[in-house]
């Protein structure tokens, strides 16, 4: 978790708050939910901290695919019945 608090206050320091707010509201609901075993939120976790070091790029050098990969692993994960689900929609996710 700090190396995602990391990549969010730089993020932030770049001036960008509305990107950095999602992947802190996942990383904080993912570390919370009930219905997730360790395996899947160890992984959402990881890909969370991997969007969020890809969040620090600037914008014109960020790869889209890495943040595609990550967005697709936390969509599978957050089942709609999750506390992560609920913020997986609240943060735009389908």
């Amino acid at each position: 978790m700090n190396n995602i608090n990391s990549h969010i206050a730089a993020v932030m320091g770049q001036g960008e708050t509305q990107l950095a707010a999602a992947p802190q509201r996942l990383a904080e609901v993912a570390l919370n939910d009930p219905e997730l075993d360790q395996r899947t939120r160890a992984e959402v976790l990881e890909v969370v901290e991997d969007l969020g070091e890809a969040a620090q790029a600037e914008p014109e050098e960020r790869k889209t695919g890495r943040i595609k990969g990550a967005i697709a692993v936390i969509g599978s994960a957050a089942g709609a019945a999750t506390q992560l689900g609920e913020a997986w929609r609240q943060c735009g996710g389908r």
